[in-house]
């Protein structure tokens, strides 16, 4: 019975979602239902008949039971997407981390001199999350400020650097790569140019990363998409003015200085 409402919850589910793809089939509130199917196949492996005491095991008596036939089976049906699944949980809990990010930088992404504007789903929620803020009912707070020398965390803590900077006739294209200790990629990077106190201001947040397969034989496969880039207008970066990059772990809100920041004056590698 139990594995009779795994197994037609899938297939409705599949039923219904067919012309959406693979991936949006795979979200785990749908792939949960497979674990009844694991669970009847438990109790029934543990119902089968036991031999008798002096019962002689026949050599085929293994492959010649139909219950085991069912349980390969099974398991051969349900591998390639436990595979997937397990692939998409990795992709799910990278894009929660960069939307957390996101809420956290949301009030200061409204402002026009940021790279990046904030995502419009976020927009709309903002007076919701300022509410929710102002009661301390968010498990991160939103920033505030864009001093990011105060959320400034011990450097070791994170790898990467500004790997390249160019000059256009509008604005400076910088590249690198970011990753934390924490044995992933940066949720997100910071760029921050420095003011006339020397105070880092945050003017780009960058959660878009690409392919560094440099830094993926440096630190592992789980790193490849670690690099980022970010356009920073020259209005904001008047000569001359220094240019930092810091890796954001969103779960901790805290944020690494990384390697190579550069004064603005001169194009090429930092």
């Amino acid at each position: 019975m139990i594995g009779s409402y795994g197994l037609v919850s899938i297939a409705l589910m599949t039923a219904g979602r067919f012309r959406l793809g693979p991936q949006v089939s795979m979200f785990s509130r749908y792939t949960t239902f497979s674990s009844c199917v694991i669970l009847a196949l438990l109790i029934f492996v543990a119902l089968r008949p036991r031999r008798a005491v002096g019962e002689q095991r026949r050599p085929s008596a293994l492959f010649s039971s139909g219950s085991v036939w069912f349980v390969l089976i099974v398991l051969l049906l349900f591998i390639p997407p436990w595979l997937s699944g397990w692939r998409r949980m990795g992709e799910m809990r990278t894009e929660r981390l960069q939307s957390l990010a996101q809420v956290q930088w949301a009030l200061l992404l409204r402002s026009p001199s940021y790279d990046m504007k904030v995502d419009g789903a976020i927009g709309d929620e903002l007076p919701i999350l300022e509410g929710l803020d102002r009661h301390g009912l968010l498990a991160r707070p939103l920033i505030r400020d864009d001093d990011v020398s105060m959320l400034a965390g011990d450097p070791k803590n994170a790898r990467g650097a500004i790997t390249r900077a160019d000059l256009t006739d509008s604005a400076w294209k910088l590249s690198g790569w970011a990753a934390l200790s924490a044995g992933r990629p940066a949720d997100a990077v910071i760029v921050s140019i420095d003011d006339a106190h020397g105070v880092p201001r945050g003017v780009a947040l960058v959660t878009d990363f690409e392919p560094r397969a440099t830094a993926a034989r440096k630190l592992g496969g789980a790193f490849l998409r670690c690099g980022w880039s970010a356009q920073i207008p020259l209005a904001r970066a008047a000569s001359p003015s220094t240019i930092r990059a810091w890796a954001f772990d969103a779960e901790a809100g805290v944020a690494y200085l990384l390697d190579a920041s550069f004064t603005s004056g001169a194009s090429g590698r930092p």
